[in-house]
């Protein structure tokens, strides 16, 4: 809802304006110096809404993709999507709004976006196996060319042998 607070004595009520945002709210990510907000629904059906603030207006952005494990990315211009069983990443670029998706080798079961030590964006993908399978993106550039993988990094110093 907005209040005006233009003869809001006067007016009282009346200076009171609700939009409708089509669904239940689970986050939201305030674009403050494009003057909207993104708030993300639990349904992917539901996806997506852009509350623009000066136009008072609010429009859908469809998602095929489950929102459920959505993630923002460390500088919020970007939101991460894994969707758990599928062998992919998607994003949506906040300051675009162009989607974006990358090929993965294995089912996604989660998605971190972080920053790396040197300052970097990355987002890591984890995959369920046994020793742990996780596959790094570029968070700038993500590109199935230069993602990596690792497997089994939480039992490397179980399998080593000699003395430890």
């Amino acid at each position: 809802s907005f209040l005006d607070l233009d003869l809001v004595e006067e007016r009282g009520a009346r200076n009171v304006e609700t939009v409708a945002l089509g669904g239940p709210v689970t986050g939201m990510v305030p674009l403050v110096e494009r003057r909207l907000v993104l708030f993300v629904h639990p349904a992917a059906a539901d996806g997506l809404s852009l509350l623009d603030l000066d136009k008072r207006t609010t429009s859908p952005i469809y998602a095929q993709l489950s929102l459920e494990y959505a993630r923002f990315g460390s500088e919020r211009e970007r939101l991460w999507v894994a969707q758990p069983a599928a062998e992919r990443i998607a994003w949506l670029d906040l300051n675009t709004f162009h989607p974006g998706e990358v090929r993965l080798d294995a089912a996604a079961s989660g998605v971190f976006p972080m920053t790396s030590t040197g300052g970097e964006e990355i987002v890591l993908v984890t995959h369920e196996g046994i020793g742990g399978y996780v596959t790094v993106l570029d968070g700038a550039e993500p590109a199935r060319e230069t993602a990596f993988s690792e497997v089994g990094f939480l039992l490397h110093r179980y399998l080593e042998r000699g003395e430890s």
